[in-house]
């Protein structure tokens, strides 16, 4: 018999869910798993599911400070070798362990390895990718990055040497942190195990904040001051605090909390003052040019007649043959090839984008969307339905662009329908959605590229899937005081 491998799962009152959590576990095709549950003392009928499984898992039901200390009640009975977890909203693929315990032998140096998850509705449809790419520390720290948990598993010998064994309030990203300041941690590209979407969840964002705030902050510091491993790191500690708070400005403007963002991102910035994005003070100039030149030329262009734009486009690209060639050959003939080809960016590129985009959210500094007009595109279709895609909306309705529809696959977001528009999920719209001139995406990740470019491959050709990473990293790089020289100065 091969060396147990644990599988954790902390749950209270999740009746609806945890018997897929635990199935999902049980089923694996490994002989050796050691599975652990920790309950909270629910009251739901959750424990009552529980003991259904008898000897199969390893179940204690006590009171409990929440999920974080019921997680680490559990990993102080897990017996395994290795271990991960399987939360209740979550459920493993079947050679998950096997995979692990593999790679793990494959690779005796790594303390950790993770690979990617994908999000469900309560249906099982997939929705997302959760893939933080490869391992970095130094993004690790600053927040920028953040394995799934559910896809991650460690090696046990290597984390007792944590001595880490009660919950310090500071989340998951605490025992990260810690942990990968010692032990080498590697990304493998496999699919883990999928995690529950459901709308309803981000109305606990604010409580959330608020109760883990100051712990999650005091975790930070003592890494960054107490650990005697991350003293190299200290010069990380002001992008690192930002960073906290940059994460949960994000979360806040996909539920419509604007009060709470603006606050997490002023905090942001006073931590770390480059995290703004300087050439936004300058947005409106660069934004002016750059609507004369299309406007000049595209004042009577329709979607039918994109070539004109695309022309318009091609003229100048071979000052960035990288970004402007890519989006005016997507807009000329639109594939699943070119929208992957025109949302290509370097890790660094992409998160420096979004950075800029939730101050420019927020802030509000111009209309970007009035380059639409331009273009004689004034009907749309929004893909993502939740707060930044309301925050696009109003941007959109201020420019004259009408908003004719929402795509959102996600059931518990069309339930909530933050847009003031219709809302459709994928096939429901391509069977009887209005017709729009583009599909607008208002997603964040880094996933978009491949969603989008299937999105792309699923509309009718002569709709082009455009993303607000499209049109704003062209704006981003458009000199402020372009006259002939700018990038996208047309050829007489």
């Amino acid at each position: 018999m091969p060396p147990l491998f644990s599988v954790l799962c902390s749950v209270k009152n999740r009746a609806s869910l945890i018997r897929r959590c635990v199935e999902s576990v049980l089923a694996q095709d490994d002989p050796a798993v050691d599975v652990v549950v920790q309950d909270g003392a629910s009251t739901d009928g959750t424990l009552e599911i529980l003991r259904e499984y008898g000897d199969r898992i390893h179940l204690v039901s006590e009171p409990d400070a929440g999920a974080g200390d019921g997680l680490f009640r559990a990993l102080r009975r897990a017996r395994g070798a290795f271990w991960g977890s399987c939360l209740s909203d979550e459920q493993l693929v079947p050679d998950a362990v096997s995979w692990a315990r593999r790679t793990f032998a494959e690779h005796p140096e790594l303390g950790g390895i993770y690979g990617y998850a994908e999000g469900v509705d309560r249906e099982g449809a997939r929705l997302s990718r959760q893939d933080a790419g490869e391992f970095s520390l130094e993004d690790l720290l600053t927040y920028r990055q953040l394995p799934p948990f559910v896809a991650s598993f460690f090696r046990m010998d290597s984390y007792r040497q944590l001595g880490l064994w009660d919950y310090t309030g500071g989340g998951e990203l605490d025992l990260w942190f810690r942990f990968a300041v010692r032990f080498p941690i590697r990304r493998f590209p496999k699919l883990v195990a999928y995690y529950g979407i459901d709308r309803s969840a981000l109305s606990n964002q604010a409580a959330i904040y608020r109760a883990e705030r100051n712990p999650r902050l005091e975790a930070l510091w003592r890494l960054f001051h107490d650990d005697p491993a991350a003293h190299p790191y200290r010069h990380l500690e002001a992008r690192a605090t930002a960073g906290y708070f940059l994460r949960f400005a994000g979360m806040f403007v996909r539920n419509a909390d604007w009060d709470l963002a603006r606050e997490s991102y002023h905090q942001a910035r006073t931590h770390w003052p480059a995290c703004a994005a300087d050439w936004l003070q300058d947005g409106r100039v660069c934004l002016t040019s750059l609507q004369d030149r299309l406007g000049a030329r595209l004042s009577h262009a329709s979607l039918g007649a994109c070539s004109h734009f695309s022309d318009t486009l091609r003229a100048s690209s071979a000052a960035d043959p990288t970004r402007l060639g890519l989006i005016a050959a997507h807009l000329q003939s639109p594939s699943r090839e070119s929208c992957a080809e025109a949302l290509r960016f370097l890790p660094e590129e992409a998160d420096e984008l979004r950075t800029a985009w939730l101050q420019y959210t927020l802030e509000q500094p111009f209309n970007v969307w009035t380059l639409l007009p331009s273009m004689g595109i004034r009907r749309v279709a929004l893909f993502g339905g939740e707060g930044w895609g309301l925050a696009l909306h109003r941007q959109l309705e201020y420019a004259g662009v009408r908003c004719v529809a929402v795509i959102d696959n996600n059931a518990s977001t069309r339930q909530a329908a933050m847009v003031p528009a219709p809302y459709f999920s994928l096939p429901e719209y391509l069977a009887k959605g209005p017709a729009a001139q583009v599909v607008l995406s208002s997603l964040q990740g880094d996933h978009d590229r491949d969603v989008l470019s299937a999105l792309q491959g699923d509309l009718d050709p002569a709709v082009p899937v455009l993303s607000w990473k499209m049109l704003f990293s062209l704006l981003a790089e458009q000199p402020a005081d372009a006259k002939d020289t700018s990038l996208l100065a047309c050829k007489e």
